[in-house]
């Protein structure tokens, strides 16, 4: 999706001419003597917040006069508000965004290269899939930041009523749809007197992606191959999708409508006991504790055909420097306290979110509360898609999936978005 405002050369330009006249892109750290404000844009700032003020507190502690300040901006402002920025020159020092849009962002030539900086730091130990996101030709451009994965939350009441093993859930296709009916057979009722489905599917593009499509991973299929080819009409995607859908839109084994049911829907449904499965991320575990404490539930990561490849989305941020960005030096410090134990750890983990680092995945937070460990088994298991084009995909992606729905073959509907994928790419938009 090109940019409203720039083009994608215009942006090239700019971004290649403010990188030959910075020079040497690190200065030397500001000391007592000269105070800096660094700037960080994000769609985080709630988020973020707690490791800016771990950060300049540990300044203020050194007696450095370095303040990181942020700028929260809406999701889908990001991209213009950047691209006018780069322009002009006034870009911020540090960029944290949603990291299927870091592709797009490092394709436009305007963020710096860290590569041997990261290599330097030691940081090594990211899920390559994720990383991969802010590589292009084998240099790096961006890294994790934080990380949203999905996962399967499932009532072990319900399971146990329905004759399931609570504390053995499915890990194979054939498993979890015979759980499935199995819950269905057992005619089920919730403490409201509504019945009891096995599986509960927001219908919204945006959570097709990150509930859905780990599905068709497991068996290989996928929106994209490695070399960014639309493989969504694979016979490998096709029957991930076709065994989902059946499970989907089979009179009692999920809820009605489902071209209708929303996220909120399942939601609700789960904490209030009327659907055994659903998949959300690790921010539900807080929501359950909140809003529904006595409900008993494991947390899975998806099941695949042979049980034997796990499965997630990955969501959540990466970070990285802008080429025309005063403050490379501080910039680059910021980051590496945002990927230590510091943050990490002592602000991530201790709020439900997994390090995106493995060497941290163990801790005293999950520890306390061990189902948090299934996120990091999926930071560590997880894909997302690289591509520029990930936001537009999502039209054709989000139509298939109500063609399914409106009872379109699945071969079809599949068919027909690929080809508006290959479209959407020969284009570039």
């Amino acid at each position: 999706m090109k940019s409203s405002l720039l083009s994608v050369h215009a942006l090239r330009r700019s971004a290649t001419v403010a990188l030959l006249a910075a020079g040497a892109l690190y200065a030397v750290p500001a000391t007592a003597q000269d105070p800096v404000n660094v700037t960080i844009w994000t769609a985080y700032g709630a988020q973020l917040q707690p490791a800016v003020d771990a950060y300049n507190a540990k300044m203020q502690a050194e007696g450095k006069n370095i303040v990181i300040v942020p700028t929260e901006l809406a999701g889908d402002q990001i991209a213009d508000k950047f691209a006018v920025a780069v322009t002009s020159g006034d870009v911020p020092d540090i960029l944290d965004l949603d990291l299927v849009l870091a592709p797009k962002f490092i394709d436009l030539g305007a963020i710096s290269d860290i590569t041997d900086q990261v290599a330097a730091a030691g940081l090594n130990d990211f899920n390559p899939k994720f990383l991969d996101l802010g590589v292009k030709e084998d240099r790096t451009y961006m890294i994790p930041f934080s990380a949203d994965v999905s996962a399967l939350f499932y009532n072990k009441d319900i399971f146990k009523q329905a004759g399931l093993d609570p504390e053995s859930p499915p890990k194979s296709w054939a498993d979890f749809e015979a759980a499935m009916h199995k819950i269905a057979d057992a005619k089920l009722t919730a403490a409201d007197g509504s019945p009891i489905y096995g599986f509960g599917a927001a219908s919204d593009p945006g959570a097709k992606m990150f509930c859905d499509i780990p599905f068709a991973w497991t068996n290989g299929g996928n929106w994209l191959n490695p070399a960014g080819e639309v493989i969504l009409d694979s016979a490998e995607t096709k029957q991930a999708i076709a065994w989902l859908a059946n499970i989907e839109m089979t009179e009692g084994l999920a809820p009605p409508n489902p071209a209708a049911y929303t996220w909120d829907n399942k939601m609700n449904d789960l904490l209030a006991g009327r659907v055994a499965v659903v998949c959300t991320g690790s921010y539900a575990i807080n929501e359950i504790k909140t809003k529904a404490p006595d409900t008993d539930y494991g947390v899975m990561l998806f099941p695949s055909p042979n049980g034997d490849n796990p499965s997630s989305f990955i969501g959540g941020d990466m970070i990285g420097i802008p080429v025309q960005g005063k403050h490379p030096a501080e910039a680059w410090d910021f980051i590496q306290f945002a990927l230590s134990s510091n943050v990490q750890v002592d602000i991530w983990a201790k709020n439900g979110m997994p390090s995106v680092r493995e060497s941290l995945r163990q801790n005293e937070y999950f520890d306390a509360e061990p189902r948090y460990y299934t996120f990091s088994d999926g930071v560590k298991y997880g894909q997302v898609p690289k591509t520029v084009f990930y936001n537009d995909f999502y039209e054709p992606w989000g139509t298939a999936w109500s063609d399914i729905y409106g009872g379109k073959p699945v071969d079809q509907a599949l068919d027909e978005a690929a080809a508006r994928m290959r479209d959407i790419i020969a284009s570039g938009s």
